[in-house]
């Protein structure tokens, strides 16, 4: 894999939860009937049943989830999984939630964007993966990431079953580096240098802002929490739920200082989407910018749409206002729910410790570009040569790395009202791309959400 330098330090968030353990597999007990998981109901099944899960996967990730339900079912003949689209956008996901658990009609499993993780613990309807090891027997949380385990835990206690996770990548046109004189192997670490060597592309003729980026609170998140500085206090939400925003600080100053200046000197433009439409896809970006950040999960599809049209494109860890690789866990946490009878809810576990194991976790990263929870999948041959041979490969693996890389005590906030956080910080944004004082965006924003936080109402309803 490729080396990005050393893990994030000096975070001020604090994860109160179990330390990297034993092996996977060990267990010191046979599965009981615990109210709290009842796993051992799935070995008393006398009839098959059905479990539903929702996911929002669309396109390859949902051809890889298609294809580990699929290689389920076979081995399983108990136990019927089907899969349920559901919305993409995290707003709708959590009113689609909230509706089906108004109406008692949720699924077994629920595939949910990592923003919801703190308002589905609040919910009281999903069962934490702590209860459901200790139901199993199982010692420790085996070979998981433990930043991923850790970004959805709260005070010792770890509540995704599983997770599909994605970090924040910086792509890059090779040529456009070339033709300014800058070494196309040696990308930007930090967002110094970033602002170096846009002067230098912006010099040698570049008609667009070197760098373009979506006007969106993420790469916010990524840079305060990479730069060892939380959104809101309780440790970011991971010793108890967040009560107050700690967003003013100096790195959100230092960060809006820099996001200010490179926007003066043309080095830098954030776009919002227009009105009722997506962000500008990373692949259309690049066609008139050197260089942009998007997700991981975006790799496959930004290698096929880009493979005939920027042939020269790369791929490096997101610069950080300190170093390279630094940010937070995002993407995709599952959770059993607890509104079933004890057969589906047993069936729900059994089917994301498969989701868990090296095979599901390698076809997810091959086929659906998400990254692996299990820290054995690295070394299977078939996501070694994927990693090696393919356009995507190294991306992938440059991706793995920084995710392997982020600082387990600090994985990200865990926000109740996550929605109205986010919008504050794009508001912010928006007031330093039009001129305002970074001092006076991030004070608002901290208010905003320091009042979201306030007002927020845990709980089904």
């Amino acid at each position: 894999m490729l080396a990005i330098g050393a893990a994030a330090c000096g975070s001020n968030a604090k994860i109160a939860g179990p330390d990297t353990p034993p092996a996977a597999g060990d267990t010191d007990a046979k599965p009981v009937l615990d109210p709290a998981c009842p796993v051992g109901a799935v070995d008393r099944l006398t009839v098959p049943i059905a479990i539903t899960v929702w996911a929002p996967f669309t396109g390859s990730a949902r051809a890889a989830l298609d294809i580990v339900v699929n290689r389920y079912n076979s081995r399983h003949p108990m136990v019927k999984v089907s899969v349920t689209q559901a919305p993409t956008d995290p707003v709708a996901q959590q009113a689609a939630y909230r509706q089906a658990s108004a109406g008692a009609a949720l699924p077994s499993i629920v595939a949910a964007d990592s923003t919801l993780d703190q308002f589905l613990i609040d919910t009281g309807t999903v069962t934490s993966a702590s209860a459901c090891r200790k139901a199993a027997g199982t010692v420790g949380r085996g070979d998981a990431l433990p930043v991923v385990t850790n970004a959805s835990s709260v005070n010792g206690v770890d509540w995704a079953g599983s997770a599909s996770p994605s970090t924040q990548v910086l792509f890059y046109r090779r040529d456009s580096f070339s033709h300014a004189g800058l070494d196309p192997d040696a990308p930007p670490r930090t967002l110094d240098e970033i602002e170096t060597q846009a002067r230098k592309l912006k010099d040698a003729g570049a008609t667009s802002p070197p760098l373009v980026l979506p006007l969106d609170s993420f790469l916010v998140e990524n840079w305060v929490t990479g730069a060892g500085a939380t959104i809101v206090d309780h440790s970011n939400g991971h010793e108890k739920r967040a009560q107050k925003a700690v967003f003013d600080n100096p790195a959100t100053l230092r960060l809006y200082e820099w996001i200010q200046r490179m926007i003066t000197e043309g080095l830098l433009a954030m776009v919002a989407p227009a009105d009722g439409q997506p962000d500008e896809a990373p692949e259309t970006t690049l066609t008139h910018a050197a260089m942009t950040v998007a997700p991981s999960s975006a790799i496959g599809t930004i290698a096929d749409a880009t493979a005939t049209t920027i042939g020269n494109l790369d791929a490096a860890p997101m610069p950080g206002l300190d170093g390279a690789g630094r940010g937070q866990v995002s993407g995709i946490s599952w959770y059993p729910t607890n509104t079933g009878p004890d057969s589906t809810r047993a069936a729900a576990w059994v089917f994301l410790s498969f989701l868990n194991t090296i095979p599901s976790q390698v076809v997810m990263n091959v086929t659906g570009s998400y990254l692996p929870n299990n820290t054995k999948a690295a070394d299977d041959p078939t996501l070694a040569k994927v990693w090696t041979v393919t356009r995507r490969g190294p991306w992938l693996d440059t991706a793995y790395t920084q995710l392997t890389n982020l600082d387990p005590a600090g994985p990200g906030p865990l926000i109740g009202p996550y929605a109205e956080a986010r919008a504050a910080i794009r508001a912010s944004l928006a007031a330093i791309v039009g001129g305002r004082p970074p001092k006076e965006a991030i004070a608002d924003a901290n208010q905003a959400i320091t009042a979201a936080l306030a007002n927020y109402q845990p709980g089904p309803s």
